[in-house]
């Protein structure tokens, strides 16, 4: 199994009970998005159901709309390869940021 369907198969487990309440309620586009009381119904949303919906906006695969609307980017979904590269990237950014600074500021050397 590659480290992409690793990642996938990971993002699944994680998400796909969200999966399944954003596809429930079509919220699939920005014209059917839907807040947070309208994806859980009756429910109430506990507070790991909001860092988790807060994780999945950090990751993409859902998009946040008008400020409390949100919908499941399917691209996202199916391409969890896509994400895995995205936060890659980031976190290389990151690192040679930090080393850039550090180097300026003297507290790293060669």
């Amino acid at each position: 199994m590659s480290m992409k369907e690793r990642y996938g198969t990971m993002m699944d487990n994680a998400f796909g009970q969200y999966y399944v309440l954003f596809r429930k309620k079509n919220a699939l586009d920005k014209e059917h998005a839907v807040t947070v009381a309208e994806l859980f119904g009756d429910g109430k949303p506990s507070v790991a159901d909001r860092q988790m919906l807060r994780k999945m906006l950090s990751f993409g695969v859902i998009k946040r709309v008008n400020g409390d609307y949100y919908w499941l980017d399917e691209k996202r979904v199916e391409n969890p390869g896509a994400v895995l590269k995205q936060r890659l990237l980031i976190i290389g950014l990151a690192m040679a940021l930090a080393l850039v600074y550090c180097v300026l500021m003297g507290d790293f050397t060669f």
